[in-house]
Order: C-alpha cells, then structure tokens, then sequence
C-alpha cells in the first residue's frame, strides 16, 4: 500500500470509527468506545512508557515532543502532561479534525496534517521525544525505514526516539500463515496490512544516524501473532 492509498484508508477509517480504527478491540466496534475511557488508555500507556524511560536513568530536556501517528490525540494529550509542548502529526485529515476537537491542552499541544514520506515540516533538532506506536507496523519498510531515520533527524543531542514495530511473525499457526500468504489473500481478514523491520535493520538505521540503542523490549501492541518490540534510541551529543 503506497502512501497516498494508505492516506485515503486511514481517512475512511477516521470518518467511519476512528477509536476502533485506532485501538483495535472486538468488543468495541461500531462507535463502542466511550471516549473518556479510550482517552484514559493513552494516560495509561505513557505513564507506562514515561517509567520505563525514567528507569533507564537517563536525563533529557522536556520542552517538546512529537507523537507521530497521532490519530485523534489519544496519547498526544497525555504526552502533553510531561512536555511543555507536544506536537500530533498523522496523515488523515480526518483523524486531525477530531483531534483538535478533542484537545484539551491547547496552549501546549497542537495537530499537524503531514502528506509525506517523511518528516520535513520540521527542522533538524526540534524534539527532546519522539514517540510512535502501533503505527509503523502498518506501513511497507520502504516507508517506515524512512521515518525512523526522520525520528532521529528531528531529535535534538541528547533526545529521545521511543517507537514500537514488529520485527517479524510468531511461530503460531496465524503467525506462520501471515508469512506465507500473499497479502492479497490475508488482506481481508484484517483491518489494515502489518510489516515488520527485523530488529538487526533498526540497529543499523540508529548507527547510521547518530544514535544509539538503549533498550528494545518485547511489546504486545501488535497482538498475539507478531513480535514486537518498543525501542530506546538516544541521539549522541557531540
């Protein structure tokens, strides 16, 4: 799927059931989701993620923050609890539309619509955090591979890259079928294609951009067919 197609899905999505299409759950299809709950799951989650960034004992400034793949701001407004301002970029103008509806933190957090492939609304530098998740899996490697180098374009020295992407299918019956079944035929049976960047591929794109790694963690957040995994990267001061 190529990245204006997956701009028109997503834009569909947003418009029909943006909180399902954004975090996925059986119970909550159409329009299941209360939105003081769905919300309250982005709060969860960086609080989750903030720990596990304060447990690696390493400092950084809190200025700013970029959550890239934003959707309506679920975890952009609680990443705006910790910085002093945060950006939501994503590539349906109909998830940014919501999310400014939604926001509750105006003064510190703003929604960007971003049509490209890559990062270039923003100069090098400008994030102290840049944080992605269940995002980069549904984008094909040779756009993903682009906007993780982006990720640490845009980190300041010192800064923070935290973003989450399967490295490859599970050895389940599923897991096993996904990697051997054309994506014309498991299409579907699923909401949007995943893609994985083996783990050794990350590491080489941190190296070549001036970062390095602090920490990879198995992550569930693709669900139970994939491994997964939320990387620590950390741009080198000179």
């Amino acid at each position: 799927m190529d990245i204006h197609k997956l701009q028109r899905h997503w834009n569909r999505l947003g418009s029909h059931d943006p909180m399902w299409a954004i975090l996925t759950d059986p119970g909550k299809r159409n329009m299941g989701w209360n939105s003081a709950e769905f919300f309250r799951t982005g709060r969860d989650l960086i609080a989750e993620v903030m720990r596990e960034v304060e447990a690696l004992n390493v400092p950084f400034e809190r200025a700013s923050a970029l959550d890239f793949g934003c959707g309506i701001g679920r975890l952009t407004q609680a990443l705006s609890q910790h910085f002093d301002a945060t950006v939501g970029l994503d590539i349906a103008p109909s998830l940014i539309e919501q999310a400014n509806r939604y926001n509750l933190a105006p003064d510190r957090c703003r929604y960007v619509l971003n049509n490209r492939d890559d990062l270039s609304l923003f100069g090098d530098g400008e994030f102290d955090l840049v944080f992605s998740t269940i995002v980069l899996q549904h984008m094909h490697p040779r756009y993903s591979v682009r906007y993780i180098a982006e990720f640490l374009r845009v980190l300041r020295p010192g800064g923070l890259a935290v973003f989450q992407v399967p490295d490859r299918p599970a050895r389940t019956p599923v897991g096993i079928a996904l990697r051997a079944l054309p994506v014309w035929v498991v299409r579907p049976i699923r909401k949007m294609d995943m893609y994985a960047v083996p783990q050794a591929r990350v590491r080489e794109i941190l190296l070549a951009n001036g970062c390095h790694l602090l920490g990879a963690r198995p992550n569930a957040e693709s669900g139970p067919h994939w491994i997964a995994y939320r990387y620590f990267a950390r741009k080198n001061r000179p």
